[in-house]
Formats: structure tokens, sequence, C-alpha cells
């Protein structure tokens, strides 16, 4: 067990007293409070349509069949992303295409989309790495230029901003956030979908309930008779009741969990702030007019006398915790021989996954942990200059 973990989740009493009346209600698959759980997003986020799904990886699968992905259509996305996510493209059978990221954002830029298009490419999921947003309003015009559907990976950007609006509230793009344990919010699993287009939004909440129009909430509301109907296989990607009643309450503290956040974070970069100078570190930062939801504090070494590995272990025996965000996709054993790279093309992102590390950052941590953690650090560097 380490004594600063990599990830914990904000949980309370307020999730737990939920939680109990759900289970006394007597109706915990999807119904009313997942119902709740939606509306509360749409207000917020100010997005037209929110339909909740038992995990991210699930609306990702669910949202490019929203938007027509076909068997052999070509899909491009940034090979630096969780590998659920190509693991849905590969079981949909699209042709992946990875492009490469920005050495300093960790994510792609309306460049590299550009220059990494083909004239087969059909689809693009972009991904806001680390809660940090992308140029998502430049990335959407040369989409729609080049008849591009975008799905936009935004598992780890809820509450993230883009000249003060919210990510998951802009047109011509489906979005998709998790609520995973290690996530900014979380439900345990799970995950929501925003786009604005309301004929889309319908045909998810099919695809995501077995090709069923109406839930078994809406069903068991009609006091008629009736027997379940089938349009098309769809999945069985529904949230359910339990889960929504702690995300209710994770969405009520969104904007507090984000503040506190963004304190470690800038404590972080103080502490470190002689490393950053010396140029021996860097960060990945957010972009002008942009408010992240600081998902994690990664820190990417920039000197050749120094191993990332090496820190790992160092810290490791000092009891923190420490991850790599991510194995790019085209590392993956089983995808190398089934995607489309370049190696020579994705040079940032080598460098980002041999020389990246990501730090324990979580709302437990309090400012005293964070000042440990980074003199720890602050003594490896020193004691390796030795």
């Amino acid at each position: 067990m380490y004594k600063f973990n990599l990830a914990k989740p904000l949980l309370g009493k307020e999730e737990l007293m939920s939680f109990k009346n759900i289970i006394n209600s007597g109706w915990i698959t999807q119904g009313p409070k997942t119902e709740i759980f939606e509306n509360l997003i749409k207000e917020k986020f100010k997005c037209r349509n929110v339909i909740a799904t038992n995990s991210a990886t699930s609306g990702i699968i669910a949202g490019l069949l929203s938007l027509g992905a076909k068997q052999g259509d070509e899909i491009l996305t940034p090979s630096n992303t969780y590998v659920s996510s190509i693991n849905s493209m590969y079981n949909l059978k699209l042709k992946i295409k990875l492009c490469d990221v920005d050495v300093k954002t960790c994510s792609v830029t309306p460049e590299i989309f550009e220059k990494s298009i083909s004239k087969k490419t059909k689809f693009f999921v972009p991904v806001h790495f680390g809660g940090n947003p992308v140029d998502l309003k430049k990335i959407l015009e040369i989409a729609e230029k080049k008849k591009i559907k975008v799905l936009d990976d935004a598992a780890a950007a809820i509450g993230s901003k883009i000249n003060g609006k919210y990510v998951g509230s802009f047109k011509n793009s489906v979005t998709v956030f998790s609520l995973h344990a290690n996530k900014i919010i979380t439900s345990g699993e799970g995950g929501f979908l925003c786009l604005d287009d309301t004929k889309k939004a319908n045909n998810l909440r099919k695809i995501i309930n077995s090709g069923i129009e109406k839930s078994s909430w809406k069903r068991h509301k009609n006091k008629k008779f009736n027997f379940i109907t089938s349009e098309f296989p769809g999945y069985k990607f529904n949230f359910n009741d339990i889960l929504a009643g702690i995300a209710i309450e994770q969405f009520k503290k969104l904007d507090k969990i984000i503040n506190y956040r963004k304190i470690i974070h800038q404590r972080y970069i103080l502490n470190l702030n002689d490393l950053f100078q010396d140029n021996l570190i860097s960060t990945n930062l957010p972009l002008y007019k942009t408010d992240s939801s600081h998902y994690c504090f990664q820190l990417t070494i920039n000197s050749k006398f120094f191993k990332r590995d090496s820190l790992a272990d160092f810290l490791s025996k000092k009891s923190i915790q420490t991850s790599v965000y991510y194995t790019p996709a085209h590392h993956h054993k089983i995808l190398k021989k089934n995607i489309s790279f370049d190696i020579k093309k994705l040079k940032n992102t080598e460098h980002i996954f041999k020389n990246s590390l990501s730090l324990p950052f979580h709302n437990h941590l309090k400012i005293k942990d964070i000042d440990k953690i980074s003199s720890e650090i602050m003594n490896y560097f020193n004691n390796d200059k030795k």
C-alpha cells in the first residue's frame, strides 16, 4: 500500500445516503435518478441532449454508431490515448489510423489533425489530455470543411471550458465523458454523452437500450399492457439509478473539486519551479482562454541524464505511487498488427511515453502532502547531480 496514492475518489455521506435511498425505493435500474442526473448536466453545460451510459467506452461505441460508422471506415485518432478507445474502434472493425500529438500539450493540434487527414478519413476522435481542452473550434471547422465527423473524447475533461463554454456544449460533435473511479467525479463506473442533434440523440438512446425505443422506466410508467419490440440489434449500455444517485451528489461538488485541484496543481508548479526553470522537467499546461478540469499532474523529463523509470522507482520506495498516461496505441501487442501508423510520424508521442510520469493528484491530498512529494522529487534530481 502506498502512503500517497495516484488517485482517490472524493466520496462522502451524501453519496452513501443517496445509495441507501435508491436501494429502499425498489427501483435500481435506469429510471428517475438517471433522468435527474442527465438534466443536471444539460442545465449546467448548456447542451441540448445528455445520455448516460454504463461506461465512456460504451459511449464511444454508441457515439460512433450514431455518427454512421461502418466496417472498413477510416478513423483518425492520436496514439496517445487510453486503450479502451482503440479497442472500441477495433471491435467495430474500423480502419484505425494514428496521429501524433503536440509535445507541450500531449494533445492533437488543428495543424496535426489537418496534416494527418487522408482522402479516406471519415471520423476523428480528439482527446482532451489531462482535462486540458484541445482547440476544438478550429478542429471542428477543419472537420466540417473535409466532411469528417468528430467524436470528442473528453473522458477526463468534465468541467473543462473553452472561452467560457463547457466542453460538451459545442455543435457538430458528439462528446463522451467518463465517470470511472479515477476521474474528476465518479459513480464507480459509467459515463455520458453530450450532443446538440436531437435526432442523433434519440437514435443513441435506442443503441444503448438494445434497440428498444422506450427504457424500462418509461415502460414501467405506462399503465397500459405493452411488450418489448427491438427496432435493430443494439447494445446493453444503459446507466442505472444506483450509479446515478452517486453521480448526482458528485456532480453537485464538481466546481469545488476542480477548484481544489487547481490549488494543488499550482502548488506542484511552485514547488518544482527550479526544475522547470532549468528545463529538467516540463508539464502540459492548458491552452490560452481554456479552463482545465485538472485530471492529472504529469511531468516530462527533458534531460538525457535523468530517466523516468528511475524516478518512478525512487518515488515508489518513498511510498509515492506514480503512473504513465498513456501507453500509446501502437505499443499494445494485439493492436500493432491491426492499426495504421508510421513510427516516424509519432515522434512526440514516443518522447512523451518514454519520459513522462503522472504524480499523485486527487482531492484527499493536503498541501503538506504535495510539499512532501515535491521534496522527494527535488531530492532525486539533486542527488543525481552529485
